[in-house]
């Protein structure tokens, strides 16, 4: 037998046995309207990690830090309207997406919601796992995260891996297990 073959037959078996942890990088959009609390989402995950640097350029800000020995490259993007055409540059070099929306404000919603569809049209992102976060969920008069699903209209999502998950970026509550189910995600 030759000895590639064999090598190929050891991989094949070891990668079923044996599977690959967490991946080392993961690169991730922060995205929403105005107001939605991104800025203070990616500063709160900051907070709990190691080796956190922040760069700054136009129209959003490149965060890096580790946590559980992934290393991960946050893009926190403006949500102006002025700022949001930009968002399509970023799609092609993205592992995950984070779409950030205030529970507090239902008048918004709409307009949430328009940006999520548009932006899942684009074929780049077919594959992309989609964590929405229903954060303020700490403040009086948030939405129940069924609410913000419904009326989002994400159970109408076909052939696409999602999740939402109630939080606040203020308190942190939430954000591990959205973390988690990321990294779940990206394993698989």
């Amino acid at each position: 037998m030759c000895l590639c073959y064999i090598l190929k037959v050891c991989n094949f078996f070891a990668r079923k046995l044996f599977p690959q942890s967490k991946p080392k990088e993961l690169r991730m959009l922060v995205l929403g309207l105005d107001n939605a609390g991104k800025t203070t989402l990616v500063s709160r995950l900051g907070e709990e990690a190691e080796g956190a640097e922040i760069t700054s350029s136009f129209g959003g800000a490149l965060q890096e830090f580790k946590i559980k020995g992934v290393k991960l490259r946050l893009w926190d993007l403006s949500g102006q309207w002025g700022n949001r055409q930009i968002w399509c540059n970023y799609y092609s070099s993205t592992n995950a997406l984070i779409y950030v929306i205030d529970s507090t404000d239902a008048q918004r919603l709409g307009e949430a919601r328009s940006e999520l569809c548009e932006m899942l049209l684009d074929k780049r992102l077919d594959d992309v796992p989609l964590l929405i976060l229903a954060n303020k969920q700490d403040q009086v008069g948030a939405l129940p995260t069924a609410d913000v699903a419904e009326l989002l209209g994400l159970t109408r999502l076909e052939k696409r891996n999602w999740i939402i998950q109630d939080c606040s970026a203020v308190t942190g509550n939430g954000l591990e297990q959205a973390m988690e189910w990321i990294y779940q995600t990206m394993e698989t």
